[in-house]
């Protein structure tokens, strides 16, 4: 229980399968009344929770006018999955749909035939996972892509093929490695290391911390471009995925230059602190879901 509060993505010794901790998965209802211990936690109703279903079918509504559906795949399957209201209603042809956005070259584009891209392939790979439906890919293309994206001189990655390095994708891509490595191992794959991601994590902690800061605060781009908040956010969150493998006993940190450099861990998934997402998870999980308390009492009136 204490690995979940520390960081939310783990390994477990063999024969057990690597798995996310029950922070996300595996909580069941008694255990969400002992561990729910934070009182500032606002309340919502399961009116309101109903809310956020309309509101996430409405996302998939888009589909035929959105061309960012990856994107809107995984916004609507992380507030789904954070907020208890997951069915396979809700989600029917999801995976699919994302796996025909996998093209040759083994990233995911914005649709079926488009450039594989950075944003879209952790969108896409970061939704899968959350829907327990990673094997929908081929998870060897899509890794020989990702390790192909970070650049040997720079250090950092790049979105797509031939473009420069950009800040921002030390999140949007070394995210997708934790995310690869507990898909792999969960397959056996001998040759995973455990102590380090499948990238030069050294490197990119360089190019963010050398190249990426801005004297007078911020984080940017790359240098020669302005500081703004989504580089800060995404240069930072690329340096907490670049300091910290696993979590819990086997939880193995490098941290380039001084100690003070060291970033908390950030959830592989959903990019925020790992106590909140146990904290969401602990709450919703006490709610019914919207939908199925419906048809429950939809079948007993009809019954009656």
């Amino acid at each position: 229980m204490a690995a979940a509060a520390a960081s939310s993505f783990s390994y477990f010794p063999s024969p057990l399968p690597p798995a996310w901790s029950e922070s996300l998965y595996c909580l069941s209802p008694e255990h969400v009344q002992e561990r729910l211990q934070d009182d500032a936690v606002e309340t919502v109703t399961s009116v309101e929770q109903a809310k956020v279903e309309d509101k996430i079918q409405e996302v998939f509504n888009t589909y035929k006018i959105n061309h960012h559906v990856p994107r809107s795949a995984y916004c609507a399957a992380s507030v789904a999955s954070l907020t208890n209201i997951i069915t396979p209603k809700l989600f029917e042809g999801t995976a699919e749909w994302i796996a025909r956005c996998q093209n040759w070259e083994g990233g995911i584009g914005g649709v079926p035939g488009m450039e594989a891209h950075g944003g879209y392939t952790f969108c896409g790979l970061a939704a899968l996972v959350i829907l327990k439906k990673e094997k929908s890919l081929n998870l060897k293309c899509l890794l020989q892509w990702v390790t192909s994206r970070q650049m040997r001189f720079e250090g950092g990655f790049q979105g797509r093929c031939n473009k420069l390095v950009d800040g921002c994708y030390s999140f949007w891509q070394a995210g997708l490695l934790p995310l690869l490595h507990r898909a792999l191992h969960a397959q056996g794959d001998p040759a995973l290391s455990m102590s380090r991601w499948m990238f030069h994590q050294q490197a990119l902690q360089e190019y963010i911390l050398l190249c990426c800061q801005c004297p007078a605060g911020g984080l940017l781009d790359k240098p020669g471009k302005s500081r703004d908040f989504y580089h800060t956010c995404y240069c930072l969150s690329g340096l907490s995925i670049a300091q910290h493998f696993g979590s819990g006993e086997i939880l193995c940190d490098v941290v380039l230059g001084v100690p003070e450099n060291r970033l908390q861990p950030t959830h592989p998934v959903y990019n925020i602190a790992p106590d909140k997402v146990v904290q969401a998870v602990m709450y919703f999980l006490q709610k019914p879901i919207p939908c199925v308390e419906e048809e429950v009492a939809a079948s007993s009136a009809a019954t009656d």
